[in-house]
């Protein structure tokens, strides 16, 4: 889970890319107050997580556009972040969002250990539910802007990972 901003240099590219090609589900945090997803969350390899509020609207701090691929709720998250009296505090944005994320690809690795990456992002976002469709259009794919493919469902990617099984001719 990656809730950061940094800028995109080979370095990084190359550690993700080596995470990615070695069955790594990178989860990042879109970031906030932008029209554009920020780095690492922009890589291709990486899942990009918007935050929702408790009304299943895009939050206003959220980061949206091209490559986003769900959201989770990311507004007034109580956390362990630390307050002014020392106990626990809350916040909003999308580090707040990405954990959620996580911790959902978390169950579906447990029941289903094998899957990869690819198929990680593709059952998340194959199960997703359309939030607000009178405000968010999902296009022919099911995706959309501010949203991406919708708020995570994680018993439904729990219950697809399990399920997960290729299709193709056996082995010979």
């Amino acid at each position: 889970n990656m809730s950061y901003t940094v800028a995109e240099s080979d370095q990084y590219n190359q550690a993700i890319n080596y995470a990615y090609n070695n069955g790594v589900t990178i989860v990042c945090a879109s970031g906030n107050y932008s029209s554009e997803l920020i780095y690492p969350a922009s890589h291709e390899s990486t899942i990009a997580v918007g935050a929702i509020d408790s009304l299943n609207y895009k939050a206003t701090v959220s980061n949206y556009g091209s490559g986003l691929d769900l959201v989770a709720p990311g507004v007034v998250i109580w956390s362990t972040a630390r307050s002014n009296d020392n106990y626990y505090g809350f916040d909003s944005g999308t580090s707040f969002s990405a954990p959620h994320i996580t911790g959902v690809v978390a169950l579906m690795l447990s029941v289903n250990p094998n899957l990869t990456p690819d198929e990680i992002r593709s059952i998340l976002n194959g199960t997703a539910q359309k939030i607000n469709p009178n405000t968010y259009l999902y296009n022919n794919s099911g995706w959309n802007v501010s949203v991406g493919y919708g708020l995570v469902d994680a018993y439904a990617a729990v219950i697809a990972a399990r399920d997960y099984s290729i299709s193709g001719p056996p082995v010979v």
